[in-house]
């Protein structure tokens, strides 16, 4: 962003970002993986155990020992629709576009443990 802006290398490329509305890498492929996840029929919590609870909606994660396992796109990407407000979820797959990529690039984070991290202060 520095290069193609023509800044100065000290500037900081967090703004440019901001500015001119465009998502880091890491970011975008968190995006990606929650826009993926959103339109599928994926097992509940509620599907596998049968009752009723607060996290009866969130996406049942099967149980992983291997960190290779954890980091799979599968994976990541239901551990990311998780973390979003139950508001977002019920959107339309072009609503929850619009919402998310507003909010992820206003917020300009780094990597994808920023956005778990952004994400869950919000829900």
């Amino acid at each position: 962003m520095r290069t193609i802006y023509k800044k100065n290398w000290r500037h900081p490329a967090k703004r440019l970002f901001k500015n001119f509305g465009v998502l880091t890498l890491p970011v975008c492929y968190a995006f990606k993986l929650i826009m993926n996840t959103h339109g599928k029929e994926l097992a509940t919590r509620g599907d596998v155990t049968g009752r009723v609870t607060r996290q009866s909606n969130q996406l049942d994660l099967a149980r992983c020992r291997l960190e290779r396992t954890k980091k799979s796109p599968s994976y990541m990407g239901a551990r990311l629709y998780n973390e979003l407000p139950e508001q977002w979820k019920e959107k339309t797959f072009g609503g929850l576009r619009r919402t998310l990529k507003e909010f992820l690039i206003k917020a300009a984070p780094y990597s994808t443990e920023e956005v778990f991290t952004l994400l869950g202060e919000l829900g």
